[in-house]
């Protein structure tokens, strides 16, 4: 098949392309960047300002949308806007493609988060489960996946997948590791906060199982097993022979990340009723497997 995976360099992106070359598929990356793997065509394009009628981009089978800015900054106004802006207008674009039936895909899946759901507490949210209303990710990640939604309107099977913080050497652990490594790693307030996961190994395979299994809509993309941050916290720490001791309160934290502090604590218990669809995709069941698994993160 065609794969044409946009933002296809970043971290996500490069373990698919590693993939799916595997497999014998063609794959095209759309990015600012060069891909990091090798055999994977490429089209430089800052997607959010527009996405040309490219011939490498022609007759897809599959289209992937990983594109979106770090959410982690400064958070200041201009930081959430390139947070919101770089996931709303590259979707946008990207359908507007689709209206060409030259460069319309047969799938398109559309990277989502269990930001979705906001701050929940104790609540388990399932693929079912409304919406957050008061966070600010919560507002940007249901308007991306309603401009994800818009491909169906050219008969294009679509996919969503909310995902968990995916544990890997890159990503959620990278931005972590330096502070656990000099013995600062910790919490913002007491830890309680249930942190949805997944290995990104694990992603990758939920990844190819929903472009050949026939399934459409909302997929929570994460692993069964249920972690507080306070115990993910820990367990990361001793894999690093680190301490473990600091808990931040969330007013000290906010005076440098604003009101990034309310999504870094905010719960999200969120669960799967719809990854079994898939068949078995994940073997990292637990969080002390995962870990495990990632050699780097023990140095």
């Amino acid at each position: 098949m065609k794969i044409i995976i946009v933002g296809g360099s970043g971290f996500i992106g490069s373990k698919l392309s590693e993939r799916f070359i595997k497999q014998g598929h063609s794959v095209v990356s759309l990015d600012i960047a060069s891909p990091r793997v090798s055999g994977v065509g490429f089209l430089k394009c800052f997607c959010e300002k527009g996405i040309p009628k490219d011939s490498k981009l022609q007759n897809p089978d599959i289209v992937i949308n990983l594109a979106g800015r770090s959410i982690v900054g400064s958070w200041d106004q201009e930081h959430k806007n390139s947070i919101y802006s770089s996931r709303i207008e590259t979707t946008k674009n990207l359908i507007t493609l689709f209206k060409d039936i030259n460069f319309r895909p047969k799938v398109f899946v559309q990277a989502s988060a269990t930001g979705f759901y906001g701050d929940r507490q104790e609540e388990v949210l399932s693929e079912g489960s409304t919406g957050g209303t008061k966070l600010f990710l919560a507002h940007v990640v249901a308007d991306w996946e309603q401009e994800a939604y818009k491909a169906s309107r050219y008969g294009v099977r679509t996919v969503i997948l909310r995902q968990g913080n995916v544990l890997g050497l890159h990503g959620f652990l990278e931005s972590l590791r330096p502070a656990y490594r000099l013995g600062l790693g910790g919490t913002v307030g007491s830890g309680q906060n249930w942190l949805p996961w997944i290995h990104i190994d694990d992603l990758v395979s939920v990844y190819t199982k929903v472009i050949s299994v026939e399934i459409s809509g909302v997929i929570n993309a994460v692993a069964p097993e249920s972690v507080r941050y306070i115990d993910f916290s820990r367990l990361y720490a001793k894999l690093l022979h680190r301490p473990h001791f600091l808990r931040i309160p969330k007013c000290i934290f906010r005076l440098k990340y604003r009101d990034f502090t309310d999504e870094i604590a905010a719960s999200q218990k969120v669960v799967s009723l719809r990854l079994w669809e898939l068949g078995n995709c994940i073997q990292y069941k637990t969080l002390q497997e995962a870990l495990n698994s990632i050699e780097y993160d023990k140095k």
